[in-house]
């Protein structure tokens, strides 16, 4: 077994040892995307070739910076049927260099972009009509996407997607693509049920969880004034007597009445698949 720390002075380090925390911590992208950086743009005037923009972007590991227009050239399409190419960053660990380049697409009656490899990163996808003799921004599709932690992407993709709003006599849950799942409940309730004692409330989800999945749950009793104020008359314990995959029931301990205007508040989060 051998354990490598980065790093030691007087220990020798090769490039692949630099590379590795950027390989572990970041996925590839583009640094500064609102800044135009490494955006593909049609030629001006318009032509057989697209420009590639300045920019800095890591490919599996590899801080990558470009420092002026690349104009890329692309190849014509005589085929009879349209053909989609893409603009890729390219790292050659054989040679040791890094290029931007076109992969050509396979001309079809209903074209897809060709797949990058691993050392590939895809900046743009081109439509190439057939006898096509321009390319124009409307042919190009940007597929940069913002050079970030995996972790942050990891979370980011998590919430990024619209949920579905979903609202019933149980309360709100905010349902993700991605498979996460949060729910709310304020329930209002009349002091007269609640004198001094102990309770259990129970709350059915608006939408179930994930049967056999964990989730995080939270309650609180909302009051606007207590029977006797000015002493401790409320405690919540925020735990759970009963758990499934579609209710909780929650622990209330009231050492002295309700007065009025007193809730029940409940909070989920978890995942729906």
């Amino acid at each position: 077994m051998s354990i490598k720390t980065n790093y030691f002075d007087g220990h020798t380090y090769s490039a692949a040892d630099d590379r590795r925390p950027w390989y572990s911590l970041m996925d590839d992208g583009v640094f500064g995307i609102a800044t135009q950086a490494l955006k593909v743009v049609a030629s001006s005037p318009a032509d057989l070739s697209v420009n590639v923009q300045p920019g800095a972007c890591i490919v599996a590991g590899y801080y990558i910076y470009s420092d002026a227009v690349v104009n890329l050239p692309i190849i014509a399409n005589t085929s009879g049927y349209n053909r989609v190419d893409i603009v890729v960053v390219e790292v050659d660990e054989v040679n040791k260099e890094t290029d931007i380049r076109i992969v050509q697409g396979t001309p079809t009656s209903t074209p897809t972009a060709p797949l990058p490899n691993e050392q590939q990163y895809v900046l743009a996808e081109i439509f190439v009509g057939n006898n096509v003799s321009v390319i124009e921004n409307s042919n190009i599709t940007d597929r940069r996407e913002e050079a970030m932690t995996k972790t942050l992407k990891t979370h980011q993709a998590e919430f990024a997607n619209t949920p579905e709003i979903i609202t019933n006599a149980n309360g709100t849950a905010f349902k993700y693509p991605s498979g996460a799942l949060v729910c709310w409940h304020t329930r209002n309730i009349l002091y007269t049920d609640f004198p001094a004692g102990e309770y259990t409330i129970t709350w059915t989800f608006p939408v179930p969880f994930l049967e056999g999945s964990r989730y995080f749950i939270s309650y609180q009793l909302g009051v606007a004034n207590l029977m006797d104020a000015g002493q401790i008359k409320v405690q919540t314990v925020a735990r759970s007597a009963t758990r499934a995959h579609d209710s909780a029931t929650c622990f209330l301990i009231l050492s002295g009445g309700l007065g009025s205007g007193a809730s029940h508040e409940f909070f989920a989060i978890g995942r729906w698949k």
